[in-house]
């Protein structure tokens, strides 16, 4: 993988930036270009790998240090030693895979030999600098569109001479590798304009899978394996880099290309009904970390209650896509109420969506507003798991969901929002409510949740029994009494046996417990209530269990 096109081109615009920020003429960069060297031929890197545009890799000293490069805007990679900037571990990763696709010893010739440092040039193919690449397709997200959409004719036409294009798996398969990382190879120099690019080049290559799948005749099962992957992995594309511009400064002529993204952005919106949650998610997102202006806001708002009405004259679904993108710009506005309010005007299954908004009010530490959205996913997982029939797809929601209440209620110092939730999800949140009620070391109500799933006692460690017996004996001996029933309606010699080992703890409870009155009476009429078990009473005669207090 590390030898494709595109991760050649990566890393020679990364060695283009190292050529750009590290001075031969400077002792310090050429200490630590050395230094950087030095590691990659001593065989210090191991554990190399690549996932997407990201490196990651080791490197051993005196201790092992993580690197994870990022090949997209070299700036932003990090190390884990105390070095701002580049530092020679990051040099040493550089190096390793590097020497992959292209000869080290020339590159570190190359920049020896450059003692004026120039300003960083395109990485790609006759591209001489930025005036030519503005030439090639703008400066505007406006021309990128165009850009797109005259590549996007050029690579379909290309693909009717393809004789594997009428192989759905390739057909999606190259669109996204072909056709989308041919766009990323085109993307300006300056990070901030290169990831708002990529970010504008992964939506229109979402709209046009959307589209293709639309088209296909392909069965929902099919969908799943051959379009879906690629559709969200353009929306991880997307919210990395939104996630990466943040952390970039804006240029003084941002603001007229945010207002192009706002316009643009919508077209998730329009371009087909399949991949809802994607396309949605890939909207929200831009406009959480781009967009959230409040005049902005009220324009969005405007044109969507406009384009709303005339889907529902014309019966069209995309009436649905707007009532979530409402309910999204209600969301910014911080009018949680009217958010709820919209969505209850939804028919079917919203709850990610209420998933991703719960969740980022929990980052942005917002925890009144919070509750409103935690208190309304809570109703409607309830009411999502009396109209479900597969056991795992709730359980799976559950334990997805119930990590938000635990933060909820460890920021506030509040548990109650937490309990009903696990609570009210009963028996699917059965793991969380266990481990709440051991730490919270509320023995009892542990043990009737112990009674209420039909958890057997011997499925919990001799450990915690213990722990539980120094605490509150008295809160095992139902568990064990269900326990000796369960293993007597078996009715097999074994199953026997096990009884006969838990009613001998059950006696050592009572003794312990001062109540060897009721074991008598336990005992007595349980040995009548079997008396035609043969074998039962063969058992507990050899354990010694009748007339006999021991």
């Amino acid at each position: 993988m590390l030898q494709s096109d595109l991760v050649k081109e990566q890393l020679h615009y990364c060695a283009n930036e190292i050529k750009g920020e590290l001075s031969p003429d400077i002792d310090y960069d050429r200490d630590k270009m050395k230094k950087g060297l030095n590691l990659y031929r001593q065989g210090r890197v191991y554990n190399a790998v690549m996932e997407e545009r990201y490196i990651e890799g080791k490197v051993q000293e005196e201790e092992v240090y993580d690197v994870t490069l990022d090949l997209d805007v070299f700036a932003l990679s990090h190390c884990s030693c105390s070095v701002n900037g580049i530092c020679r571990h990051k040099l040493a990763v550089f190096f390793y895979a590097y020497a992959m696709v292209d000869r080290v010893g020339v590159f570190f010739q190359e920049w020896k030999e450059n003692k004026k440092v120039t300003p960083l040039t395109n990485r790609s193919k006759g591209l001489a600098n930025e005036e030519e690449e503005k030439k090639e397709y703008g400066e505007s997200v406006g021309s990128w569109y165009s850009f797109y959409k005259k590549q996007y004719h050029v690579y379909k036409e290309k693909e009717k001479n393809n004789r594997f294009s009428f192989n759905a798996m390739f057909q999606f398969e190259s669109l996204y590798k072909n056709f989308f990382n041919q766009l990323r190879l085109k993307a300006p120099v300056t990070p901030f304009f290169k990831e708002l690019y990529t970010v504008h080049a992964a939506s229109y290559t979402m709209q046009r899978l959307v589209e293709e799948s639309e088209q296909s005749r392909l069965s929902l099962s099919s969908k799943d394996n051959y379009v879906y992957p690629y559709v969200n992995q353009l929306l991880d594309i997307i919210h990395e880099r939104l996630v990466d511009i943040k952390k970039l400064a804006f240029p003084l002529v941002s603001d007229g290309l945010l207002l192009e993204t706002k316009e643009t952005i919508s077209q998730l919106l329009f371009c087909g009904n399949e991949y809802q949650y994607e396309r949605l998610m890939a909207y929200f997102i831009t406009w959480n970390t781009l967009l959230n202006r409040k005049e902005w806001i009220l324009e969005e708002e405007t044109s969507l209650l406009k384009k709303q009405e005339d889907f529902i004259a014309r019966k069209q679904s995309q009436a649905v896509d707007c009532q979530f993108a409402l309910t999204h710009l209600a969301y910014l506005q911080k009018q949680d109420q009217k958010a709820v309010d919209l969505l209850h005007k939804i028919q079917g299954n919203y709850i990610k969506f209420c998933y991703f908004w719960a969740g980022t009010l929990g980052n942005s530490k917002e925890f009144h507003r919070q509750k409103v959205w935690l208190s309304h996913s809570l109703q409607l997982l309830k009411d999502y798991n009396q109209t479900m029939v597969d056991y795992h797809s709730k359980r799976n929601l559950t334990r997805q969901f119930l990590p938000i209440f635990a933060e909820h209620t460890h920021q506030n110092k509040e548990s109650r929002l937490y309990v009903d939730a696990m609570r009210s999800l009963l028996p699917y949140s059965y793991m969380e409510y266990n481990d709440f009620l051991l730490h919270e070391e509320d023995y009892q109500t542990w043990a009737d949740l112990q009674m209420l799933v039909g958890f057997d006692i011997s499925e919990h460690g001799r450990e915690l029994l213990k722990q539980i017996e120094q605490a509150d004996r008295q809160v095992l001996v139902p568990l064990y009494h269900r326990a000796v029933n369960d293993a007597i309606k078996q009715k097999t010699r074994p199953a026997y046996k096990l009884a006969v080992r838990y009613l001998k703890k059950l006696r050592t409870h009572y003794r312990q417990l001062k109540q060897l009155d009721r074991w008598d009476q336990f005992i007595g009429k349980l040995a009548h209530e079997h008396k035609r078990l043969r074998a039962l009473q063969e058992e507990l005669e050899k354990g010694k269990l009748l007339h006999d207090r021991d």
